[in-house]
């Protein structure tokens, strides 16, 4: 949630602790949302010129921070499936993998989360994208999301080997209780 208000953030104890109406606004307001994502609030998008967004409430835009799929959507790679030479040269397999990886994901909870609710907001991110994205969209899911199909002579070894990502080198020390 990007909201704009007031907040307060100081240390405790040496706890970081965060309070104000912008916290509480955020929190309320991403509560009633049915969509998974990144959302900003309505007043912010005018100073938001990177990333398109499109509107998902009277009060929030929901965020599209997925660029290689925009530029696949858009043809700046050729047609679908894509040429491997143009993925590889421009390391768009490495861009392009976590954007459908998510998807993936996302198709997979709308179909099989046990919660109906939690389908419905991963079913209705998923229309989000679908919205946004048609084209490639309508190609990852005749092709069950097999990240391979965009470009099938690729090499996606690498970039799928990055995945999912790991973050023991950021960990210090550990204190379980």
């Amino acid at each position: 949630m990007l909201v704009e208000g007031e907040l307060a953030h100081y240390e405790l104890n040496q706890i970081p602790c965060f309070f104000g109406n912008a916290l509480v606004d955020a929190h309320s307001s991403e509560t009633s949302l049915k969509a998974i994502g990144l959302f900003m609030h309505k007043e912010l998008v005018a100073d938001s010129d990177i990333f398109p967004t499109t509107p998902f409430t009277e009060d929030f835009h929901f965020v599209y921070f997925t660029q290689s799929l925009s530029r696949i959507e858009r043809g700046d790679l050729g047609n679908l499936p894509v040429e491997a030479w143009l993925m590889e040269e421009a390391d768009e397999l490495y861009l392009i993998t976590p954007e459908v990886l998510y998807l993936q994901l996302l198709m997979h909870f709308a179909l099989h989360h046990p919660a109906s609710s939690v389908r419905v907001k991963y079913s209705r991110t998923l229309d989000l994208f679908r919205q946004q994205y048609p084209r490639t969209l309508d190609f990852l899911q005749q092709h069950n999301f097999k990240i391979e199909a965009l470009a099938p002579s690729a090499d996606w070894s690498k970039s799928l080997g990055q995945w999912p990502q790991r973050y023991d080198w950021a960990v210090k020390s550990r204190t379980d209780y």
